[in-house]
């Protein structure tokens, strides 16, 4: 039968502690304990983003924000890279998923050589995947349409199906 000093029959005394002195709680501060090994050190980026804590109201964030980086969400993704396209700024494109669909930069910026533009219109996303119709505004006045689907992750496009129509 365990003594009146351990209520639990574990080998603690009724406050919870094991030792005979009794349990006192050391004052709150929000600083870690530095003599803690198992004490993480407060984060300075957001877990659900990766992107750091900042006073900022959200406004400014987003008008901080690089051109280079789309708007959350797979559609964003693929809509900024059309838009890069369009802009002919080709490095952008490259960055936003371009290098995961063409293994040389070159050649890659060579495919637009006589695109003067793409409209694009989304039909929907499903999880990483985004399904598009796209029409390719030649420079000699032709058009080409693709159908296709764009699989985005961590915000670049990681690879491409793309059928010409007819």
């Amino acid at each position: 039968m365990p003594s009146t000093g351990d209520p639990f029959g574990d080998g603690t005394n009724d406050d919870g502690t094991d030792g005979d002195e009794p349990y006192t709680d050391a004052p709150y501060t929000d600083q870690p304990d530095p003599d803690d090994p198992y004490t993480d050190q407060p984060s300075t980026e957001d877990p659900y983003t990766d992107t750091p804590y900042t006073d900022e109201p959200a406004e400014s964030q987003e008008a901080d924000a690089s051109d280079t980086t789309p708007a959350a969400g797979p559609e964003a993704t693929v809509t900024a890279y059309f838009e890069a396209i369009n802009d002919r700024d080709f490095t952008t494109a490259w960055d936003l998923g371009g290098k995961n669909l063409d293994q040389d930069y070159d050649h890659f910026v060579a495919g637009f050589d006589t695109t003067e533009s793409d409209e694009l219109t989304v039909h929907g996303t499903a999880g990483e995947t985004v399904y598009v119709t796209f029409t390719a505004r030649q420079t000699d006045g032709s058009e080409q349409t693709y159908d296709g689907s764009y699989t985005v992750r961590d915000g670049l496009i990681v690879s491409a199906v793309v059928q010409e129509r007819g």
